[in-house]
């Protein structure tokens, strides 16, 4: 059984490593523009005006008077090894993070009693504004007229009053002393054009720096963007996309933000199995990738979702906790590939680092 410190290690919301050898087949990278005002190297900063995160107090309430059984019905007997005096990698509170969608709406998300609870939960990183609604999402609420999407909805629908907007998602992050995450919309540089797309991030990022006065650092250009469900993936008259194109469209992105931004970090989204199957290696996504975007990416996105979807004559089979806790060594895994895809697919076999922005669970239909 491996040491259960590596798996600890692996369940950080960003993973940091090393350098490794290189790949049989390089090439070069062509290194986008960039100054030294930009943060070297990639790490986790305390939100905008902070130089220590607070900490919230609370007494803990008292123990009930009764409690419910535990029905253990017993099992293997597990044996794990905990060192409490080896340092394998610095634990910061703006490790750990939670996704806000655009759809939480306004009056539920600023509840005072909410904030409140999200500053006793010690959550520091916040995402928004999503999800696969990104790529459709416009944040000024000009939608250039598309009135629908790849769903057939109507986009615009996700600027109402009653939804989160930019300005009351800020609002959040200062009540609760945390950093953001913002995932761009890359759906846009499809549908219309990369141009477009790059004008709309930079016009936001802009907006936050310049009028909402909050820095962000951390930027994701696209959610997904190799899966079929996201928005600008499948297109008459366009071939579906490929790791390749979204690489190209990724380079020109992050090349106009960062000349005007060079601080901040960009992310592109990543899979964790090298395959040509549409849904595992979402064909070959990295391989055609990682050699286009080598050098310019600061961090690759994956998600996790873990366990099974076992259905029954189209109802759901509730699954025990052992069942979801045998999948975490699916993290591991999960890293393991990254590095394997890294060292065959980049010139240097840089280990990029990790950021797991999405991690659920499918054994229950509670999911949390």
């Amino acid at each position: 059984m491996k040491d259960i410190r590596s798996l600890l290690y692996s369940v950080l919301i960003i993973l940091l490593f090393g350098c490794t050898s290189s790949p049989e087949d390089p090439i070069s990278p062509s290194p986008l523009p960039r100054d030294t005002r930009r943060p070297a190297p990639f790490s986790l900063f305390p939100a905008a005006g902070q130089e220590e995160w607070s900490t919230y107090q609370k007494e803990a309430p008292p123990l009930a008077d009764k409690t419910l059984k535990w029905d253990c019905r017993g099992g293997t007997p597990l044996k794990a090894r905990l060192c409490y005096g080896e340092e394998i990698a610095p634990v910061t509170p703006w490790q750990f993070g939670v996704n806000i969608s655009f759809w939480c709406g306004d009056e539920w998300l600023l509840d005072p009693d909410r904030i409140a609870k999200a500053k006793e939960a010690g959550i520091r990183f916040w995402r928004f504004p999503g999800g696969t609604a990104s790529n459709s999402y416009f944040w000024d609420g000009n939608y250039h007229g598309r009135t629908l999407n790849n769903e057939g909805r109507d986009p615009s629908i996700m600027s109402a009053e009653y939804y989160v907007d930019t300005r009351e998602f800020v609002e959040f992050c200062r009540a609760t002393d945390a950093q953001a995450l913002f995932t761009l919309n890359y759906g846009a540089s499809r549908y219309f054009n990369v141009e477009t797309a790059a004008e709309l991030a930079l016009r936001w990022i802009d907006y936050l720096y310049k009028e909402l006065n909050f820095p962000v650092l951390y930027w994701e250009i696209g959610n997904e963007c190799y899966g079929p469900w996201e928005d600008g993936y499948s297109l008459p008259g366009k071939k579906d996309l490929r790791g390749d194109v979204y690489g190209t469209d990724y380079l020109t992105i992050a090349g106009i933000l960062w000349k005007n931004y060079p601080q901040i970090y960009i992310g592109a989204p990543g899979v964790y199995e090298d395959d040509e199957q549409p849904y595992s290696g979402f064909h070959g996504w990295m391989k055609d990738m990682l050699p286009v975007v080598q050098g310019n990416i600061d961090f690759q996105v994956q998600h996790h979702y873990f366990g099974d979807y076992p259905f029954e004559n189209n109802r759901y089979i509730p699954q025990s906790d052992l069942n979801f806790l045998q999948k975490l060594p699916g993290l591991e895994r999960m890293v393991e590939n990254c590095r394997d895809m890294e060292r065959k697919y980049t010139l240097s076999g840089e280990e990029i680092p990790i950021a797991l922005t999405e991690f659920n669970l499918r054994d229950s239909p509670r999911q949390t």
